[in-house]
């Protein structure tokens, strides 16, 4: 999956290279010791920021129509 801050922002062919590579590493040979854990808390507020985000594509479709 290649995420970008925006739809429709180019991503570049260097970066595009590097999600290659990364994609194809086994779980055990990435280092994850730098990112903290979540709490159930952020886990929470997580789905409810995609929820919106939803919502928010939903209501942009409906005005386009």
């Amino acid at each position: 999956m290649i995420i970008r801050s925006k739809q429709g922002d180019p991503i570049r062919p260097e970066s595009i290279e590097r999600l290659k590579r990364l994609s194809e590493l086994p779980d055990s040979e990435i280092n994850t010791v730098d990112i903290p854990e979540w709490t159930q808390e952020q886990f929470a507020a997580a789905r409810k920021r995609r929820e919106l985000h939803r919502r928010e594509t939903n209501s942009q479709q409906k005005k386009a129509s």
